[in-house]
């Protein structure tokens, strides 16, 4: 239980990482792209070696390492637009629902433990995200929405980033469960923010090409700061699925417990508005992981 208790801990402190990222207007796409370098670099230092790459290539996990990099990158980009059509409420709810993903697959095809009460905390915590994830002034402060509404991205925006996520979830819980992986976590996370890094350095190249844009001091220490949190909370998250704790029990309080805490250190730490519709989100949050976990 303590590899998910800190896993979540780690992607809360992502969070907070963000938070210093718009309060100092730090360029977020430089700091993810070296944020995904340091992801690499930290995994290449805990295995020891950065020679384990070629043959890795040979791995039965290598695809799925490649696709599920490429969809990192991929779906952080959407969730950047998501944020400018419709708002950051918006964007975090449809990147934390993804765990219905890995929860279907656990249910229905891996026929994991189920039972009124586990599906009914399943529920909750579905309802918890949206209740959790308050609207604010800031969250539409750089939106028009009379446009944004009717634009092709402010319904494609969202559904590209659910889906993305819901493939990012379902497929490291996909490749855990089938046993791909067989023991060598550390090797796979690794190579996935690799190829990931790969995709940031174009970015980064194309922004340089079209825009002149270089890289900012600020976006690197920014990068490496949220870098070595941002690996060990997948490694881990890797860890606790090695372990045979069932995906519809892991994702669904790995992201309402990202969301809870959040939310605390938002109130504690940033003094934040503890308002009602919150006070009922961490309630039915609660309730959601005791009654999965009493299944």
């Amino acid at each position: 239980m303590y590899l998910l208790i800190s896993c979540i801990l780690l992607n809360a402190s992502l969070t907070i990482i963000f938070k210093y990222f718009d309060k100092y207007k730090i360029d977020i796409f430089q700091s993810i792209a070296i944020n995904y370098i340091t992801c690499f670099i930290t995994g290449s230092l805990v295995i020891g070696q950065m020679s384990f790459v070629p043959q890795s290539a040979s791995s039965q996990w290598f695809p799925y390492a490649l696709v599920l990099g490429i969809l990192f990158i991929t779906v952080f980009n959407f969730v950047g637009a998501t944020v400018k059509t419709n708002g950051v409420m918006a964007a975090s709810i449809f990147q934390k629902m993804s765990l219905v993903a890995p929860t279907i697959l656990g249910l229905v095809v891996y026929q994991e433990s189920s039972g009124w009460l586990k599906i009914l905390g399943i529920l909750l915590a579905i309802g918890s995200i949206f209740v959790l994830v308050k609207p604010s002034e800031a969250d539409h402060s750089n939106i028009a929405p009379s446009q944004a509404a009717h634009s092709v991205g402010y319904l494609l925006f969202p559904l590209a980033t659910f889906f993305g996520s819901c493939l990012i979830d379902g497929g490291l819980y996909l490749v855990q469960r089938q046993n791909w992986i067989n023991g060598e976590d550390l090797p796979f996370t690794t190579i996935l923010f690799g190829v990931a890094a790969v995709g940031g350095l174009i970015g980064m190249l194309y922004q340089y090409i079209r825009e002149g844009k270089t890289i900012k001091k600020s976006s690197i220490l920014g990068g490496i700061i949220l870098g070595v949190p941002n690996f060990f909370s997948i490694y881990l998250l890797m860890l606790v699925l090695a372990n045979g704790w069932e995906g519809s029990f892991v994702f669904p309080v790995n992201n309402v417990g990202i969301l809870s805490v959040s939310a605390l250190v938002g109130v504690l730490v940033f003094k934040e508005l503890m308002s009602i519709s919150k006070i009922a989100g961490l309630a039915m949050a609660v309730l959601s992981i005791l009654l999965i976990s009493n299944n």
